[in-house]
């Protein structure tokens, strides 16, 4: 919000930040949909087989999901999975763990 930048009518959102080069990117909306996500430190209680869901953020809700290793693929797209968020991954209502995303 703020940013100066012109040429749209449709909000932007940033994508990305680079400290070392000062910079911020940002894009509409639609370009930070994802239907996969890749994370780390992958901590489950359960068979990955048994993860029908995943939490990418704290207020939003479960997405139909299957977990792979280190890679979330969504049924549907997610908007703005942030990399060092935790993806917590659930089985209807019991939380089977949690994970780092990382892109």
């Amino acid at each position: 919000r703020g940013v100066g930048v012109g040429g749209t009518d449709a909000p932007l959102h940033v994508s990305a930040t680079d400290v070392a080069r000062n910079t911020v990117t940002v894009a509409p909306r639609a370009a930070l949909e994802r239907r996969h996500v890749s994370v780390g430190d992958v901590r489950l209680h359960a068979p990955e087989g048994e993860v029908d869901a995943v939490k990418l953020r704290y207020r939003s809700q479960a997405l139909a999901c299957t977990l792979r290793g280190g890679e979330i693929e969504l049924h549907e797209p997610a908007w703005a999975a942030a990399p060092g968020q935790t993806a917590v991954f659930l089985a209807g209502d019991r939380v089977l763990g949690t994970a780092t995303i990382e892109a």
